[in-house]
C-alpha cells in the first residue's frame, strides 16, 4: 500500500504545447504537480547499460486521479524543488493494488530547456 510518507518528492509534469501544425512540438507547459515517489532502478543488464550511457532509469509513482491517469510518454517530469532534475516519461501503468500510476522514466541532466 502506498502511504503518504512514501511520496517524499514533488514532481511537476509538463507537456509540450501544440505547434502551428497541431503537433506536440511546441514549448513545455506545466500541467500538474503531485507528491511522488522516485525509485532508481538498478541491477538488470539493460539498466546497467543505460547507466553506463549516462542515463538513470527510474519509476515515478503518483496517486491515480483524473489528471495523473492522462500522463503518458508525451509528458516529462521535473523535480519541483530542483528543476535541473528532469525525467523523460517512457511509459505509464496503473497499479490497481494501491490505485497509483507508475511511470517508467529516464532521468537526464540539464533542466528546463530540453
Amino acid at each position: 500500500m502506498l502511504g503518504a510518507g512514501d511520496l517524499s518528492r514533488r514532481v511537476r509534469f509538463d507537456r509540450r504545447t501544440l505547434d502551428i501544425n497541431g503537433d506536440r512540438l511546441g514549448d513545455w507547459a506545466a500541467s500538474v504537480t503531485r507528491d511522488a515517489k522516485v525509485f532508481a532502478l538498478k541491477g538488470s543488464e539493460a539498466v546497467q547499460a543505460q547507466r553506463l550511457e549516462g542515463q538513470q532509469p527510474v519509476i515515478i509513482t503518483v496517486r491515480r486521479d483524473s489528471v495523473t491517469k492522462t500522463i503518458d510518454n508525451t509528458f516529462r517530469g521535473v523535480d519541483a524543488r530542483d528543476t535541473t532534475i528532469t525525467w523523460d516519461i517512457t511509459s505509464a501503468i496503473w497499479n490497481e493494488a494501491d490505485d497509483s500510476i507508475e511511470l517508467l522514466a529516464v532521468q537526464r541532466l540539464g533542466g528546463e530547456d530540453g
